[in-house]
């Protein structure tokens, strides 16, 4: 399967449970612009998967901004 950067970006991180920010799992703003260059659209292909462990630096977005709430899947 062919994906943006042949890697997979952390669940926790795109619906916003988890704000950390430099962790390299993450799929920022910076990634999403860069995909859609390489891609040539919005709709590029974007491998997700849950990737929170324990111990890999995962910062609630509870802690950073009360209002924000988890998403259910």
């Amino acid at each position: 399967m062919l994906c943006y950067r042949d890697r997979t970006y952390c669940s926790s991180y795109i619906k916003a449970n988890c704000v950390n920010h430099n962790c390299n799992l993450a799929y920022t703003e910076q990634d999403k612009a860069y995909a859609r260059q390489w891609w040539g659209g919005d709709d590029a292909p974007i491998c997700v998967g849950d990737l929170q462990k324990e111990g890999c630096g995962f910062e609630p977005a509870e802690t950073k901004n009360p209002n924000v709430t988890k998403e259910k899947v």
